[in-house]
């Protein structure tokens, strides 16, 4: 539901997550971008409304940090998810729930395919992962 319930002041929000983003990648610094990174989407389910959601990711803050400064390393990762960010942020901002919830799903699917080779190395993260499928738990969890 963030697409129907943003308002100017969360697409302002989202707009500088984004602006701070691009700057930290500009700059190479991939940790702060990572921390931006876990503040986007932070603030996206906060704007969705959705409890769960937020406490669940806020309860795992400083693991999603983390996991996001390993996956910011990964080839090729960096040409996929900052284009995505931006066309969900475009999604949010033109209301479209849809194709903002599609967007989410193929952003969180794109993650973990790019992420799956680094994830077989440790088992004990491939366990996680199988377990936080993004594309089950966004359709199930979150209502955009």
């Amino acid at each position: 539901m963030a697409a129907k319930k943003i308002n100017h002041e969360s697409l302002r929000s989202l707009d500088n997550i984004l602006h701070k983003m691009d700057e930290e990648q500009a700059r190479g610094n991939l940790d702060a971008y990572s921390t931006f990174d876990a503040e986007f989407h932070l603030m996206i389910g906060k704007i969705a409304g959705n409890r769960f959601l937020l406490k669940a990711l806020r309860n795992i803050s400083g693991i999603l940090v983390y996991q996001q400064q390993r996956a910011s390393r990964l080839p090729n990762i960096m040409k996929v998810v900052p284009p995505q960010h931006r066309q969900i942020f475009d999604a949010l901002r033109k209301g479209n729930p849809d194709i903002a919830s599609k967007l989410i799903t193929k952003h969180l699917d794109d993650v973990i395919t790019i992420w799956e080779p680094e994830l077989k190395k440790n088992r004990s993260l491939n366990e996680q992962a199988a377990r936080l499928r993004p594309s089950l738990f966004v359709e199930k969890e979150v209502s955009i």
